[in-house]
């Protein structure tokens, strides 16, 4: 990672601590202000009967709520940014993640593409497209640990994000760390079942650790979601025919020859098929 884009890593995550140990303390601070008002030591309010005790505390929570409603809406009036001038960042981010998108197309050089990217982050160090998408072209092009690097940060970041945890799994993956492809695989789903190459990839996992009904179990899962799609089903008959399930691998062929009958893998699925 280049060394701007490194620093704008290291500031965030200092920021983030920073701001939970302010937070932290701002909160302390006020419970004992709170505290030397209504004229007791925290230690006082140990003693007397039980009721007395939780209807105390019930009613400082409540004064500290609302003072945090209060402070946090004086605050963020305070920072708030000219609604102008977030339109203005916006539109540039906008037109540098289109203008990346294209040259990933054509450019012959990714660090083209890699430049528009690093220029968004620091636009907006907490643009988590942008840090999705230079961990993906990192990926595409064997950065594999440039890569890893920014999913790993996203996540310290609190990002929950299927197509992260996809990424990661695939790396893992690469380096032939099952255990911890199929748990990322499987908090991708748990966050969108949608996922179709992710149940791919993990019913490919089980089969490969000897769990061949929770691979046929991802497989069929797989197939409900995309029946048409010609990508899934030339990947789901392959799948299919790895784990030895016969039913499977016919009723994907018979979609595939259904929506593209042109396919030229067609006659040789087929014979590999008879061979179950």
């Amino acid at each position: 990672i280049r060394k701007s884009l490194s620093i704008s890593l290291i500031d965030i995550e200092k920021q983030v601590s920073k701001t939970k140990k302010i937070k932290d303390t701002i909160l302390a601070s006020r419970f004992n202000r709170l505290l030397k008002e209504r004229g007791k030591k925290p230690k006082e309010l140990l003693k007397g009967a039980t009721g007395k005790l939780k209807n105390y505390f019930e009613k400082t929570v409540d004064k500290l709520i609302e003072i945090e409603k209060k402070s946090t809406r004086t605050l963020t009036k305070d920072v708030e940014k000219p609604k102008g001038k977030k339109d203005k960042q916006q539109e540039k981010i906008d037109e540098l993640m289109n203008e990346a998108s294209n040259l990933r197309e054509v450019a012959e050089d990714w660090k083209q593409v890699e430049g528009k990217y690093v220029e968004i982050l620091k636009l907006d160090p907490k643009n988590i497209d942008g840090y999705k998408e230079l961990a993906k072209l990192y990926l595409e092009n064997n950065k594999v640990f440039e890569s890893r690097q920014i999913l790993e940060f996203l996540l310290k970041l609190g990002v929950e994000d299927a197509d992260v945890y996809i990424n990661l799994a695939n790396l893992a993956w690469e380096e032939d760390n099952l255990d911890e492809a199929k748990q990322y695989y499987i908090k991708a789903l748990s966050i969108d079942g949608t996922k179709v190459i992710a149940r791919m990839n993990l019913g490919l996992i089980y089969n490969q650790s000897g769990d061949k009904d929770s691979a046929i179990q991802q497989f069929k899962a797989a197939m409900e979601l995309e029946p048409k799609n010609p990508k899934y089903l030339d990947l789901l008959i392959e799948s299919a025919i790895k784990i030895g399930d016969m039913d499977l691998a016919k009723q994907a062929l018979s979609n595939l020859r259904a929506v593209n009958p042109e396919n030229k893998k067609i006659k040789e699925f087929k014979e590999r098929i008879q061979q179950i």
